[in-house]
Formats: C-alpha cells, sequence, structure tokens
C-alpha cells in the first residue's frame, strides 16, 4: 500500500532530526578541514612560526664601538653591503663598479649610469684592520645591498643576488633575481653565466632578492619582493638551500614607515633592519639613521633606535650590516659610507658595532 507522509508522522520527525544530526556533523567536518587548512598555510608561510629557536637580542641602546674607519676600497664608489669571514678574519665588502674600467671581455668601458643599470660590482677583500688583500668584479649580478660570506677551510664562498634587472621604480638600478654562491677569487672578472657559479631560487616569482648568511646559526635570509609590492624576508636552514630544498623555517613581512633601505642582518631569531640616507652636518644635522629589530618568529617589530655614530663626518651614508663573531662574541655591525675629505668626495669605508646582548622576547 503506498503511503503519504501524514501516515506515519513520527518516523517523519526522527527522519528530519537525523538529517539534521547529519548536517551538522558535515558542517563540523568542514570548518576543521577549514581550520587545518588555515593553520598549515600559516605555518608555511611562516606567520604562526617558531622553528627558529629564541635567542638573545642586540640592545640597540648599547654604546657604538668601531671596526674600521677611513678605509679606502679597490674603487673610490660608496660602499654597500659588506660580510665577515669569522674563521680567517676577513671582511668582504661590496660596491658599485667604477666608471671608465674597461673588465674581462669588455670591448668598451662603461660609465656610472650604465654599471648602475647592469647590475656590475666590485668586491673588495680586506684585512680585519680595513688593508685592501684582494679585489673581484662580478658584472651582471645587482645592487649589492648585503651579501654573506661561507668560509670553507681558507676558502671564502661569497653569497650574493644576481642576474640583475632594472626596476620599474627605480629604472636606474639593476637587483637580483636570484640568489648566487661561488668562491672569491682574487682579480677574476665573474660574468653571471659562468658556470662556477650556483644560482637559488628559494621563492618562485621573487624579485629584488638579497640576502644575509647568519653562519652562527647555520641560517640563510633572503629579502624579495613578490608582485611588485611588498618586501618579505625568509629564514631557510642553510645547508637545505644549498641542497636545493627550500623550506622557509619563518617568513616575515618588511614592517611599515621604515626610510631609505640601507641593510640587513639576522643573528638567532632576529631580524636587525637598517634605512636612512646620507647625514650632513652642515643640512641635516640630526641624521635620520635607524636599525630596527624584528622577530622572526612573530613578525613584531621588537626595537628601533636612531643611531647617531659619527655625526662629525662631513658625509655619512648608511650602508650594510652583518654580523662578526670574534671569540665568543657577537657583533651587530653597521656601515656608513663617507667623504674622504670635505674637498675630495671619493668615498672611505667604515663599520661600527655593538655587542650588548639581552633577553629576548
Amino acid at each position: 500500500m503506498k503511503h503519504t507522509q501524514s501516515e506515519h508522522p513520527q518516523e517523519q520527525v526522527m527522519f528530519k532530526k537525523n538529517l539534521f544530526t547529519q548536517k551538522r556533523v558535515l558542517l563540523s567536518i568542514a570548518i576543521c578541514l577549514a581550520l587545518i587548512l588555515i593553520a598549515i598555510a600559516l605555518l608555511t608561510f611562516g606567520k604562526a612560526n617558531t622553528k627558529i629557536p629564541v635567542s638573545k637580542k642586540f640592545d640597540l641602546s648599547d654604546t657604538d664601538k668601531t671596526v674600521i674607519t677611513g678605509k679606502v676600497l679597490a674603487d673610490p664608489t660608496l660602499q654597500q653591503g659588506f660580510a665577515f669571514d669569522n674563521t680567517n678574519n676577513h671582511i668582504y665588502m661590496v660596491q658599485i663598479t667604477n666608471a671608465g674600467q674597461k673588465l674581462g671581455t669588455e670591448t668598451r668601458t662603461y660609465g656610472s649610469a650604465e654599471r648602475s643599470i647592469k647590475g656590475d660590482l666590485t668586491v673588495t677583500k680586506l684585512s680585519a684592520d680595513g688593508t685592501i688583500l684582494g679585489k673581484m668584479y662580478l658584472i651582471g649580478f645587482g645592487h649589492g645591498v648585503s651579501i654573506g660570506v661561507e668560509p670553507v677551510d681558507t676558502t671564502a664562498y661569497l653569497w650574493t643576488e644576481v642576474d640583475a634587472v632594472a626596476d620599474k621604480s627605480e629604472p636606474n638600478n639593476g637587483f637580483g633575481t636570484k640568489i648566487a654562491r661561488f668562491p672569491f677569487v682574487d682579480n677574476q672578472v665573474l660574468v653571471n653565466t659562468d658556470p662556477s657559479i650556483t644560482k637559488y631560487t628559494p621563492v618562485a616569482g621573487a624579485d629584488r632578492t638579497t640576502l644575509n648568511i647568519d653562519m652562527a646559526n647555520g641560517l640563510l635570509i633572503m629579502r624579495y619582493r613578490l608582485n611588485g609590492t611588498l618586501f618579505h624576508y625568509s629564514a631557510f636552514n642553510l645547508a637545505e638551500v644549498k641542497d636545493g630544498t627550500y623550506k622557509p623555517l619563518a617568513t616575515v613581512d618588511q614592517p611599515k614607515g621604515l626610510g631609505v633601505f640601507q641593510g640587513f642582518a639576522s643573528y638567532g631569531s632576529y631580524l636587525y633592519l637598517l634605512d636612512g640616507t646620507a647625514y650632513n652636518l652642515n643640512t641635516n644635522p640630526t641624521g635620520n639613521t635607524y636599525i630596527t629589530t624584528v622577530d622572526l618568529n612573530t613578525g613584531l617589530q621588537v626595537d628601533r633606535a636612531m643611531m647617531n655614530t659619527e655625526k662629525s663626518m662631513l658625509f655619512r651614508e648608511p650602508e650594510g650590516m652583518a654580523i662578526q663573531i670574534v671569540g665568543t662574541t657577537a657583533r651587530l655591525c653597521f656601515g656608513f659610507g663617507s667623504y674622504r675629505t670635505s674637498m675630495d668626495t671619493r668615498k672611505h669605508a667604515n663599520i661600527f658595532y655593538k655587542d650588548a646582548l639581552i633577553k629576548g622576547n
């Protein structure tokens, strides 16, 4: 016999209850899956990441001390990034290659603007006291904002940006699109297509790439831009990057409100950013050079302080940061380019540091 709904009201009520319960269960499962996917995405991007052991951080109020001052580099142009070979006690500093030189297989000389757009860099190898020990030229690499050094016995492997392209927002400068590792070879002119260069692309689609090596903690930090907008920093295990494995331990955004970006360094779970423009005793007596501290595990800005170092310089432009290890002491180093004299605007290199560490967050 055929039944209508009204003939079995209790069954109909039970049917509706079961259907409602099933929908609630399915909805709960969907919500849980969505939360899991969000958590995975956050961990992958590094926002909720605590994979870097919490370390001490540098006290930005610490007194400034001197590494080197008034040193001549291989070229008279302004210093850019620098890094330390803490094993062999050397300093490596990069600068835009000077005009008027014909290098390697080049068929003509190039002007300053051409060198900058092409991303041609000069590397100067210095002793601990700033004496020139050698030089190397890098053709088509980038702007040299930050570099790294990985010592392997007595050989220094340099880590830099590579494959420079001119940027739409800064068409007069070439910036890297990948990162590179290669040995320092005195007097070599190294073109960016040379097979001795190992190239890496830790973040697909990134440009404006540059990096820092934290040898004390085995980390590589890459600064990069995505979609032509925001800058980010991703921390990787150095050994994994060398093996071609790109799993970020943390990724943070560059804080808003910085001045002109001039370099960065990392030590443990903290990132240090340098910003500012040229200081002039007569026209800009207070200066605008700052160091900002960022927690790599949370992305939060935890400190920011003005650097009044060596205000007596007639010209003092902030350029470059790096970590130096002397014995068991870590130094947060930051650089300034300066004029040689009031009448000679060729540049001198200068590096200062802070070494007081305080408890991290």
